[in-house]
């Protein structure tokens, strides 16, 4: 199998991996991974680049991840993956608590979006509605960041909702087009965005 490794500065290889099989993990086929900021703050200064427990971890990147899951009869079946279980060990108090982001028992990954294929841990997996376009599908982790973030906001209500509010959002970027519809569908009444590049405006 083929995966992208970053190996230096603004330098990514194509080389040949071996995925370690295990019994708790699925092999799905990649169809589709986005790109993001943090992709490429790690492409320019690698040393940046998140890793397992504070080491750099080259290969790591490529987290908005849409794929083909097997199924029975040889049919497949398409799901986006939430990156933060990829390693996580899913039993400690945070995975149980639904907050594998703060996993303190992480294992390491041979690859991940840029990649032919992945291991998966089946808890990652989230099934898309038949029809999904898998380049759409890479916008779930994004999506799912916007809308946690408004409704983790100070100004959100105990159901996470901010009706009648009006909100800012600095930047255009994917995740800050994706904030703007996370906040009116959770009842903004007015959102002013600001763009730093022309092609945003």
């Amino acid at each position: 199998m083929k995966a992208a490794y970053l190996r230096g500065p603004r330098r990514l290889e194509i080389e040949d991996v071996e995925l370690p099989h295990a019994d708790d993990q699925v092999l799905v086929r990649v169809l589709a991974c986005g790109i993001c900021g943090s992709d490429l703050h790690g492409w320019a200064h690698p040393e940046l680049a998140i890793g397992i427990k504070g080491d750099p971890a080259p290969g790591f990147t490529g987290h908005e991840i849409a794929v083909a899951v097997p199924g029975p009869a040889g049919a497949e079946t398409l799901a986006a993956i939430e990156p933060n279980r990829l390693t996580a060990c899913g039993t400690c108090e945070a995975c149980q608590g639904r907050s594998a982001w703060f996993c303190r028992n992480r294992s390491g990954h041979e690859a991940f979006g840029y990649a032919e294929a992945m291991m998966v841990p089946e808890w990652a997996l989230f099934p898309m509605p038949d029809g999904t376009d898998p380049v759409l599908a890479t916008l779930v982790e994004p999506l799912a960041c916007a809308v946690h973030t408004v409704r983790s906001s100070h100004s959100a209500d105990g159901d996470g909702r901010i009706d009648g509010l009006s909100v800012a959002v600095l930047g255009a970027g994917v995740t800050g087009l994706m904030t703007v519809a996370a906040a009116l569908h959770l009842g903004a009444a007015a959102v002013t965005v600001t763009a730093r590049h022309p092609h945003q405006g």
